[in-house]
Parts: C-alpha cells; sequence; structure tokens
C-alpha cells in the first residue's frame, strides 16, 4: 500500500484548491469555542467565590 499525499507542498495545503480559508476559519471557530467552554467556568467560579468572601465579610462585620 503507498501513501499518496494530497498536496504537493505546503502552499498548496493551504490553499487547498480554494478552499483553505473556509476550512482554516471554520478550525478557528472551533478552537474559539471549545476555549470559551475550557475557560468560562472557572472565571465563573472565580467572580462566585469574590462575592462569596464579599457577603461572608459583611456578615462578620455585622456581628
Amino acid at each position: 500500500m503507498d501513501i499518496v499525499f494530497q498536496f504537493d507542498n505546503l502552499a498548496a495545503f493551504f490553499a487547498m484548491k480554494g478552499h483553505g480559508g473556509y476550512v482554516f476559519a471554520c478550525y478557528g471557530a472551533t478552537l474559539l469555542g471549545l476555549a470559551y467552554l475550557a475557560i468560562s467556568p472557572a472565571l465563573a467560579k472565580r467572580k462566585f467565590m469574590k462575592t462569596q468572601r464579599a457577603i461572608q465579610a459583611r456578615a462578620e462585620l455585622r456581628s
């Protein structure tokens, strides 16, 4: 079984017969979406913990 390469060179790979812009835009959008899904829970937890510390500090000042 011989391995057949689909592209002759790196420039042809990035161009992908005129579809390269679409393909790499889709990859970029997917990676941005995955990064958002990975980072947003950590940021929400940080904000929640900060709010809870502020509430606890106010409660301790009242007592």
